[in-house]
């Protein structure tokens, strides 16, 4: 990217034209650079680009997805539906488990939406608009929330956020079908067993509050 040196230098350019063949002298250009503008005085920065981010790979949202349905199988819960969305909020593998419910795949999706529209669980969500001591004007911002984003959006246990070291958002996890404290285990699980474990990947909630798994 190039910029003019100023635009007095520009304009006195624009009389330096070669009448014989009909050509304009090219202005004189210089890089642009954090340089001071020479008649406002601001100051004016490069930037980059591109911005890059990371997501989740398909073989390990696969993974994670077959994990989160082992565990569900060995606990004995209800069937569940599992969706891995990317750091943007796409969709990258579902699973419905046989015998699964229909509201289950919406309900899951929703919940890992929650995770990435928020930057927090579902679980962190609810409890943030829907604890005991909310007030009128939280309900009113949930309900918004839910008006804007289109009902995409669950206010209780299932969703699960994933982060890398430095706190950058790579994806999510949504899990329904059973009840939401087994949904949520069941997707912790899922993402312990699975590679991620071994890239020391952060997730919220940190910890489940299933009191009915046993394995």
């Amino acid at each position: 990217v190039t910029a003019l040196s100023s635009p007095h230098n520009y304009l006195s350019s624009l009389s330096n034209i070669d009448l014989n063949h009909g050509q304009m002298m090219t202005p004189p250009i210089v890089p642009s650079t954090s340089t001071t503008h020479p008649s406002a005085g601001y100051e004016v920065v490069s930037t980059p680009t591109f911005v890059t981010s990371k997501s989740l790979s398909l073989e390990v949202a696969q993974d994670i997805a077959i994990k989160t349905t082992q565990v569900c199988r060995m606990n004995k819960f209800q069937p569940m539906t599992v969706v891995v969305l990317d750091s943007a909020g796409h969709l990258i593998v579902q699973h419905r488990m046989d015998g699964c419910h229909p509201g289950a795949l919406p309900m899951s999706i929703a919940k890992a939406n929650t995770c990435i529209q928020f930057g927090m669980s579902s679980r962190t969500y609810f409890t943030k608009y829907l604890s005991p001591s909310s007030t009128p004007d939280v309900y009113v911002r949930l309900v918004n929330q839910l008006m804007i984003l289109g009902g995409t959006v669950a206010a209780f246990q299932g969703g699960i956020l994933l982060r890398d070291q430095e706190g950058n958002c790579v994806g999510a996890v949504g899990v329904s079908g059973a009840a939401g404290d087994e949904d949520e285990y069941c997707g912790l699980m899922g993402i312990q067993r699975s590679p991620l474990a071994n890239n020391a990947v952060l997730t919220d909630p940190a910890e489940h509050s299933c009191k009915t798994c046993v394995a």
